[in-house]
């Protein structure tokens, strides 16, 4: 069932970041069109701060704020039916060098976060640290507290055999866990295959324009995090995406291959019904971006959705009166101490999980 859910969500930020990415935009107009309706010189402003920061920012400390509820799925307006608060901090570390010899060695991170979810009358809080060094992630087991690590480059390698293999689905059987315990070959393929059709999507063929820009603006400086900081917000409402039946097509034909490889009847009704609850479905975001005036570095960005779901016209069950069925979203990422000496390691006593084996370990 979660898989369910993921792979819509998946498919809507692939799209919605392609269609909005600066990279996919042709350089015509005097304003350049990733800026949609700022002036000339915001435009300017944004976009060289932008890639300052890109270019300039080797390491920063990162706070971020998750939260997630959601209501009415229930049948009951206007109530929490789960809500669910993350929060957590740690330096971020880019290594120009390594990126040359190996991109995934370039970066090192480090997380201490505290979740905690609400719901069907229960409280569940845990907290987790998570770090990432010499191209290994490392977490600790909410449950136990222990160690657990992952090569990043073992993951990529087990990616290009999958992906090598895709085209002989008779070889798919023969790949075992050390176990011994054939890989389910429908879940390879599955995943093989949606990555395949998303690479090679145009995206210019599921939503010719990006219509769902509602407004890019610069808002009034503020005085925040010691400095003054330019606010950029831009507003997103996605009916004209979800609407689209491009996009509807599109969104089918990725549920019907997950459902038919991975022979799961679950995938195959979404797919029927996707077009319907995409007609009763809205979604606004607002994404902000706070640029410090005086550095022209990226020091805030905030998300926040908004969507909501018509189930009583999805199910054909008239007006009944529970109101829609919501999701909000808000996130908010703080970078300060840039470009400061940082330090990130591993790890002692971490056990280390084969690719093969991390797929146990989540659902523990």
């Amino acid at each position: 069932m979660k898989n369910h859910l993921l792979i819509p969500l998946f498919v809507l930020v692939f799209v919605l970041a392609s269609a909005v990415a600066p990279t996919a935009r042709a350089q015509e107009s005097p304003i350049a069109p990733e800026c949609f309706n700022l002036s000339a010189d915001d435009c300017a402003f944004l976009m060289t701060a932008l890639a300052k920061t890109g270019q300039d920012v080797t390491s920063f400390n990162q706070s971020f704020h998750l939260q997630v509820t959601l209501n009415g799925w229930m049948g009951q307006a206007d109530t929490n039916d789960f809500t669910l608060d993350v929060k957590g901090h740690g330096p971020f570390i880019i290594d120009p060098a390594k990126a040359l010899q190996n991109p995934l060695a370039a970066v090192s991170a480090m997380l201490d976060m505290q979740a905690t979810s609400s719901g069907g009358g229960q409280r569940l809080s845990s907290m987790m640290d998570i770090r990432y060094v010499d191209s290994t992630g490392y977490w600790t087991d909410p449950a136990t507290g222990q160690w657990l690590g992952l090569s990043a480059d073992e993951v990529m390698g087990l990616m290009a055999m999958a992906a090598g293999l895709a085209a002989q689905p008779e070889q798919l059987a023969k790949i075992a866990t050390p176990a011994g315990a054939p890989i389910a070959p429908a879940v390879t393929k599955e995943a093989v295959d949606l990555s395949a059709d998303l690479a090679t999507t145009n995206i210019a063929e599921v939503l010719p324009t990006p219509s769902f820009v509602v407004n890019y603006v610069r808002k009034d400086d503020v005085k925040m995090m010691g400095r003054t900081l330019s606010p950029f917000s831009l507003d997103l409402d996605m009916a004209p995406l979800l609407a689209s039946k491009q996009f509807q097509s599109f969104l089918v034909q990725v549920l019907s291959t997950a459902g038919q490889g991975d022979q799961d009847p679950g995938l195959l009704m979404a797919a029927q019904m996707a077009p319907t609850v995409l007609d009763h479905t809205s979604v606004t975001l607002n994404v902000t971006l706070w640029v410090g005036e005086d550095d022209m570095l990226l020091h805030k960005v905030t998300l926040d959705m908004q969507t909501a779901v018509d189930v009583d016209a999805v199910l054909g069950l008239g007006k009944t009166g529970a109101g829609p069925a919501t999701v909000e979203v808000h996130a908010d990422v703080t970078l300060d101490h840039i470009n400061q000496h940082m330090m990130v390691s591993a790890p002692e006593h971490a056990t280390m999980l084969a690719p093969s084996g991390l797929s146990a370990a989540l659902m523990q």
